[in-house]
């Protein structure tokens, strides 16, 4: 059995910057995120503390611990707060990616997926195809991962947090490629962790070494199971879960937007992601639900007298937000998929429909449709009179088409007029099935007992 191991690092600074790419200057101008030196804060005051930094803000003197007062004394630093919706939003579109693989996936973090590739053989040539369809599937929606395959699920997540692009470890051979790996990426607790260290064992390999009978003397069970994961034989059972058919996307902005040209410019990425999420399960959605947060007063109802519909709402639940919400929904006539075109419906209806302040925040609350479902629905006034009408279109054509003569070797073009419908229409055998006439065989022509 094989497992592979999908680790996003720095998952809060890549979630944050996933969507938005540029950063607002004071001058007015924009400079892309990926040349910023950027640091993510947590914390409720005076504890805010920073989680996150890319290699520019760690180059400038921040570093992960440091409070937001010690982090503001580099002024070339951008202090960012976490977004737990956008953390949400990036886990989700990661499943959808990893769902496209395998169907038995297990996520114990959100920065972290493992999944089963037994079976995946006959789709994909080798273990480095799969890691390598894994990577690009992420790098579609705005991340950057690592990827470990292992025999057993702890060997493959330690090879994927602890080695950057794609590792793959042969049977057998656990211990030797993980014994370079820092003792700390076991997550022992401090105690035995200060133990080890005053032991002077500070990687894998060293663990590895030391008698069984001593150690459990000294750290107890959890000292052995320590070091049967230093080892890499530690075995345990992939905890499946299903996978989920809401696609959200959300962004908060640094400045409210009042135009709608730039706030084109952030629904066109969030499209793509949300469109590249849809393609990598082979799904289309036929309604658009756009969720627009308000920076505005609490005296908003006497700009806008009388409007008290769904669009503008009241303030949210949290005590002291005075922002309100524009809400839109798009149904849409065909499931589709198509940023571009979504985009353009979007720029529409908010032409008509414009938010009444500035907008704050972007969320794409929405669900998918299967869209062979979705076309077999649309062709009658309803689910059941549609499938039923196209049965009786599929079964009235293939008898009529099934009468002609065919040549040998080849499909009846009942057949292929049924699979034609089939595909378009959906499967109709819950009202009608299809015909089967008898055919006679002579001289290397078929043709049915009436011709």
């Amino acid at each position: 059995m094989r497992y592979a191991c999908l680790f996003v690092p720095n998952f809060p600074l890549q979630a944050a910057t996933r969507l938005a790419k540029e950063n607002a200057l004071p001058d007015g101008g924009k400079l892309p995120l990926s040349q910023s030196a950027l640091a993510i804060l947590d914390g409720k005051p005076p504890w805010v503390t920073v989680i996150a930094v890319n290699e520019k803000a760690w180059r400038a003197g921040v570093d992960v611990g440091m409070t937001k007062l010690q982090a503001e004394s580099c002024p070339s630093v951008i202090l960012r707060h976490r977004g737990l919706a956008q953390e949400k939003a990036a886990q989700a579109a990661l499943l959808d990616c990893v769902h496209a693989i395998s169907p038995r996936v297990e996520a114990p973090r959100p920065d972290l997926v493992l999944l089963d590739l037994h079976g995946l053989a006959s789709l994909y040539t080798s273990e480095e195809n799969v890691a390598s369809t894994l990577t690009r599937l992420v790098a579609e929606i705005g991340l950057q991962a690592n990827v470990g395959v292992a025999s057993n699920l702890e060997a493959a997540m330690h090879a994927a947090r602890g080695f950057t692009g794609i590792t793959l470890i042969p049977a057998g051979q656990e211990g030797e490629r993980l014994g370079q790996l820092p003792v700390a990426l076991l997550s022992p607790s401090q105690e035995i962790l200060e133990t080890l260290d005053h032991w002077g064992i500070r990687c894998f390999r060293e663990l590895a070494a030391l008698p069984t009978k001593a150690l459990a003397e000294r750290l107890g069970q959890d000292g052995v199971r320590l070091q049967r994961l230093a080892r890499g034989k530690e075995q345990r059972l992939l905890v499946p879960i299903g996978p989920a058919l809401e696609f959200e996307e959300s962004v908060e902005l640094d400045e409210p937007l009042e135009m709608l040209e730039p706030l084109s410019f952030c629904l066109n990425a969030m499209l793509l992601q949300l469109c590249a999420r849809l393609a990598a399960r082979s799904l289309a959605t036929d309604r658009l639900d756009l969720t627009l947060y308000l920076a505005a007063h609490e005296d908003l109802q006497l700009q806008h007298p009388g409007k008290q519909t769904a669009e503008i709402c009241g303030p949210p639940s949290q005590p002291g937000n005075s922002r309100s919400l524009h809400r839109r929904t798009l149904r849409l006539p065909v499931p589709m998929r198509d940023s571009r075109k979504l985009l353009k419906l979007l720029q529409l209806d908010l032409s008509s429909h414009p938010p009444p302040a500035p907008v704050q925040q972007v969320v794409f609350p929405n669900r998918s449709v299967n869209s062979t479902n979705a076309r077999a629905r649309a062709v009658g006034s309803d689910a059941g009179s549609g499938s039923k009408r196209c049965g009786r279109l599929c079964a009235q054509l293939s008898t009529l088409a099934c009468r002609k003569r065919s040549v040998a070797g080849f499909p009846s073009a009942g057949r292929l007029w049924y699979g034609a419908i089939l595909s378009f229409c959906g499967n109709p055998s819950r009202h009608y099935s299809q015909p089967q006439p008898a055919f006679l065989s002579v001289a290397g022509v078929s043709s049915s007992p009436g011709d």
